[in-house]
C-alpha cells in the first residue's frame, strides 16, 4: 500500500487497485505514518526512496 501512495495514488485509487475500502486505506496510511513517525504522504515517499538507494 505504501508503494501505491509513493506512486502518487490517492486513497480512492489505492482502494480500487487493492480491492479495499477507502476507510481501510486511510487507516493503513495513518498506521504507516504513526509507526514511521512521519507527518504526511510525501514523507512516506522520501523514506521509501531513501531506503531504495
Amino acid at each position: 500500500m505504501a508503494l501505491l501512495a509513493v506512486q502518487g495514488l490517492d486513497n480512492k485509487e489505492i482502494a480500487a487497485a487493492a480491492y479495499l475500502s477507502e476507510d481501510t486505506v486511510r487507516n493503513n496510511i495513518s498506521t504507516i505514518l504513526s509507526k514511521m513517525v512521519l507527518k504526511n504522504r510525501t514523507q512516506i515517499a522520501v523514506a521509501y526512496w531513501k531506503a531504495t538507494l
